[in-house]
């Protein structure tokens, strides 16, 4: 009879010993899943933050490309009329043209300065793995590149004007001249403004005209500065519709 007392109370302590252990494993799994869901929940919540920043950035760097386009051409149109006044008066050594049209030839010398801060951390991150659209992570990923070309073109039209055709006409042309239309046409720009966007905004300042050589080596160098003006606004050109896709590749990931 002691024994079969005995049963039941053990059988209760072993059960509730059971249930017991159940609310702690219960408890730890529980624990486990909700650590796991808030850090899936973070992880989700920083990967739209980063995307909602790079869709800025994308945007931000289209309205620069609009501004340097815009600015290139201004820059090739001068080149262009400026070597057509050149070929028209060869036959004298000099002519006088107008300081503006002589500066934006000859001096001024855009240059895209996009950011890629935002795609940098996201690719840094590892999150750029978690887009769903393919064509979306290779385009993000192959934009730096696509920016490095189109800036590198530019700086060859820089570098022509530069070390080979100042030297070419300092001499005969007023760039006391050029460094007052340089500051009147910058000054005053709105805060945050590039110089490519300050530019379009205004007109080049005027002072009358300065002589300018017509020399061959002249008008072959600006003929070779242009060229590389050309080839930088064409690849403006493709960078700006490359920017377009991704934009709206990434409004479709964001929604």
């Amino acid at each position: 009879m002691a024994n079969e007392g005995r049963l039941p109370l053990m059988s209760q302590q072993g059960l509730r010993l059971v249930l017991e252990g159940l609310v702690v494993v219960v408890s730890v799994l529980t624990a486990f899943f909700l650590d796991g869901w808030r850090d899936d929940r973070e992880f989700q919540q920083e990967t739209e933050l980063e995307l909602v920043n790079v869709t800025r950035e994308l945007e931000r760097n289209r309205e620069l490309i609009v501004a340097e386009i815009s600015s290139l051409q201004r820059v090739i149109a001068a080149s262009a009329a400026l070597r057509e006044v050149l070929a028209d008066n060869q036959n004298k050594p000099i002519v006088m043209v107008p300081d503006t049209l002589a500066w934006l030839a000859s001096v001024w010398s855009p240059s895209l300065d996009a950011s890629g801060g935002a795609v940098d951390a996201l690719i840094a991150s590892g999150r750029l793995a978690q887009l769903d659209d393919p064509e979306l992570r290779l385009g993000l990923a192959g934009l730096k590149d696509l920016i490095d070309d189109a800036l590198e073109d530019e700086l060859a039209a820089r570098q022509i004007g530069l070390t080979q055709l100042v030297p070419l006409i300092r001499d005969v042309t007023d760039f006391h001249r050029f460094t007052a239309i340089s500051i009147s046409f910058l000054e005053g720009g709105a805060g945050g403004s590039t110089t490519q966007e300050i530019a379009d905004e205004r007109a080049v300042p005027t002072f009358g005209e300065v002589a300018y050589p017509t020399t061959n080596a002249v008008r072959n160098t600006l003929s070779l500065r242009l060229t590389w003006f050309d080839v930088a606004s064409n690849e403006q050109v493709r960078l700006l519709a490359y920017l377009d896709d991704l934009v709206r590749m990434m409004n479709l990931q964001i929604e």
